[in-house]
């Protein structure tokens, strides 16, 4: 009876899942645990959904429990590309970020070892496509390049040419974090397209992507500010003159990534240090409290400390929209944005 009322809410917890209901799914694969402990799959059903709801510390702490109870090759892919995930975003939160990343790129190893197991044992690893949400080979690599870019890697190679949305990515967010940006706009734009438009995608990587490229655009429209030094709000330094700048391009695209994935964790962070670099202390302090409404985030907590943030600035108290200009900013929206809320391509890449 609990083995047959297991699977029918695994089942829902699934559907709510592929939905994009993360929430909804975490609550279906809460109550599957509780009346099945021992069963592995809603166990890692739940460690994934509270990865994509953005509650990181109980998802590293379900997934490792899954990969001490199960040798299955299927589960240990999954579980441990799960774990590569949350602890490659983790690592943007974390005062050991060297370490996380590390940990981050053993469990991905992991999945490698395992996926080479599962085709060498002919399992059908077509079921760990749909279970996944894309070809699992993809997902390690795409993974694998952002973790090997963040360790300092000079050998991350990129193999964009043969229409690979995932390794396209990979190399956007290459020249973005070393600050080329020559067509950097333009390939971020037929990104988001082809993000959209690209089969073999369900609707949560789908999301996970689109979110991510957001973030980058983020980080190309505002690198500026994100170059300040984080304690120019503390120490009082002067901001950029904000006469002509990218605010709210920077802000829109953060906005845009602030959905219902753990990437909004990565959007509030962006929002956070925007505005403490422009010392919006206040508004800086919501979306630090607002991290840590998810998880227990390091750099968030130190940040919320250092600032003074008072119990007050929680998120939704005061804070202004994404979007909304600091003082002494007079640049209007630019026309692209419509573009970028539909995936479009834009001209902009000479800005």
């Amino acid at each position: 009876m609990a083995g047959n009322a297991c699977g029918g809410l695994v089942d829902e917890g699934v559907r709510l899942f592929e939905s994009g209901d993360f929430s909804g799914a975490l609550d279906k694969f809460s109550r599957a645990v509780e009346l099945c402990p021992d069963n592995v799959g809603a166990t890692l059903w739940k460690g994934k959904a509270e990865l994509m709801a953005g509650r990181l510390d109980e998802a590293l702490a379900t997934l490792r429990g899954v990969l001490k109870v199960s040798e299955d090759p299927l589960v240990v892919v999954d579980a441990s590309f799960s774990l590569a995930l949350g602890l490659f975003i983790y690592s943007f939160f974390s005062t050991d970020r060297r370490g996380r990343l590390q940990e981050a790129s053993d469990y991905l190893s992991r999945a490698v070892m395992a996926l080479r197991r599962a085709g060498d044992r002919g399992r059908p690893v077509e079921d760990l496509s749909k279970r996944m949400g894309a070809d699992p080979d993809k997902l390690v690599r795409f993974l694998g390049g952002l973790i090997r870019a963040e360790l300092g890697d000079p050998n991350v190679k990129v193999d964009s040419e043969k229409g690979d949305l995932f390794q396209k990515i990979v190399g956007i967010y290459l020249d973005v974090k070393y600050e080329n940006w020559d067509c950097v706009l333009d390939r971020i734009y037929e990104a988001l397209f082809l993000t959209e438009t690209s089969p073999g995608l369900d609707k949560p990587v789908r999301g996970l992507l689109r979110d991510f490229l957001y973030i980058l655009l983020a980080r190309v429209f505002g690198h500026n500010y994100l170059a300040l030094d984080e304690s120019s709000a503390v120490q009082g330094v002067n901001p950029l003159p904000l006469t002509f700048d990218f605010w709210e391009e920077a802000m829109f695209a953060v906005r845009m990534a602030s959905g219902h994935n753990v990437m909004r964790a990565l959007a509030y962070l962006y929002a956070a240090k925007m505005y403490e670099a422009v010392r919006d202390v206040g508004q800086a302090c919501a979306y630090y409290s607002r991290i840590l409404e998810l998880f227990n985030a390091p750099v968030a907590r130190e940040k919320v400390a250092l600032l003074g943030c008072s119990p007050g600035s929680r998120a939704g108290k005061g804070m202004r929209e994404f979007g909304s200009r600091p003082h002494g900013s007079s640049t209007s929206l630019s026309d692209e944005l419509g573009k970028l809320r539909y995936g479009g391509r834009g001209d902009s890449g000479g800005r």
